[in-house]
């Protein structure tokens, strides 16, 4: 009949046969359409607008940045440090800006090609432990009031980023030769003028962790950068052609950055305990009993854990040191 709604007509269908149609599938037919399919949930605050292809892509690049990031902080911080791959998920630029706290260490940047902006975040308690690491101390955080970065401590920070950045472009090389610049730190993050807030945007998450402190270290992508970044990767591919793809995957690519990046050496050749009173006495030509033998092999810390054993001496007029053999996971836990 002209004007009957075909939904109810269905229902009324279905309700009449229990018997022949289990409640359970009655259920599940209801919640399919004409053609057997089953409606999926879709949020109209939050469309997605990078398939998964273009995710994994994405996801391959940080994964690397990550690595290359660990080696940068560790260089910084003299100290073992390990950055990881977070989350990655499509956000609005908004929720992302109120997301950063006042005062904030956050760097809006310009990526060319194709031009468009992006913003890297440094979580406060990460920068305090850089920054006290930096002035010679533990890298420890201070529980105190968020302050706004002297003049000192944004040199000491710059430095960093300036080397995170340059990790950021080698990470990208292999899909695409990309260039930073106007890079720029805000401390309000109401100042940020990449992308309008109602923009989507594709936001990066990197867990960092040492011995002292966490924090975390986040890179937002407006989906208008980052749609023209992946339009040029694809332009690219094609002209490539098959063959480059094919080659691309079954030749293994090194490592970029690592290769060049130093790591501190240092030997421990004796060590021993004092009790305090001992030690607030202690004057110019006392002499100190450690409790290592005379014939015991030096550690060889690289970084500040403990590799190796090793015996020290002189390479014309250098100091040097012998390699005997690597420690053992217990020994390097007992060297710590």
């Amino acid at each position: 009949m002209p004007g009957e709604n075909p939904d109810q007509k269905l229902k009324d269908l279905i309700s009449s046969m229990p018997d022949k149609i289990p409640a359970e599938s009655q259920e599940v037919f209801l919640q399919r359409d004409g053609f057997g399919r089953t409606p999926m949930a879709y949020d109209f605050k939050h469309p997605r607008q990078i398939n998964k292809d273009q995710e994994r892509i994405i996801e391959s690049i940080h994964e690397k940045f990550s690595r290359l990031i660990s080696s940068a902080l560790a260089s910084t911080l003299r100290m073992v440090i390990h950055a990881e791959l977070a989350f990655a998920d499509q956000v609005s630029h908004g929720e992302f800006l109120q997301s950063i706290p006042v005062p904030s260490t956050a760097y809006s940047f310009k990526i060319a090609p194709p031009g468009g902006g992006a913003v890297l975040n440094l979580a406060p308690e990460l920068v305090m432990s850089i920054i006290d690491r930096s002035l010679g101390g533990k890298g420890k955080v201070f529980a105190s009031d968020p302050h706004t970065l002297t003049k000192i401590e944004m040199n000491i920070i710059k430095n960093l980023v300036n080397q995170v950045f340059t990790d950021l472009e080698a990470a990208w090389e292999n899909i695409l030769s990309i260039q930073i610049s106007d890079v720029a730190l805000e401390t309000n993050p109401e100042f940020i003028q990449v992308a309008p807030p109602s923009d989507q945007a594709f936001l990066v998450g990197f867990e960092t962790n040492s011995t002292n402190v966490s924090g975390l270290i986040q890179l937002c992508y407006p989906l208008l950068t980052l749609d023209k970044l992946l339009a040029q990767t694809a332009s690219r591919k094609k002209q490539k052609g098959p063959q480059a793809e094919n080659s691309a995957q079954t030749i293994p690519t090194p490592p970029q950055g690592l290769d060049k990046m130093k790591v501190p050496v240092a030997i421990r050749i004796a060590q021993g305990e004092l009790p305090l009173e001992e030690v607030a006495n202690l004057q110019k030509g006392d002499i100190i009993k450690l409790d290592t033998a005379k014939g015991e092999a030096a550690v060889v810390l690289i970084g500040n854990r403990a590799k190796f054993l090793g015996r020290p001496g002189l390479r014309g007029k250098k100091r040097a040191v012998e390699i005997i053999r690597e420690l053992s996971p217990e020994e390097e836990e007992r060297h710590r």
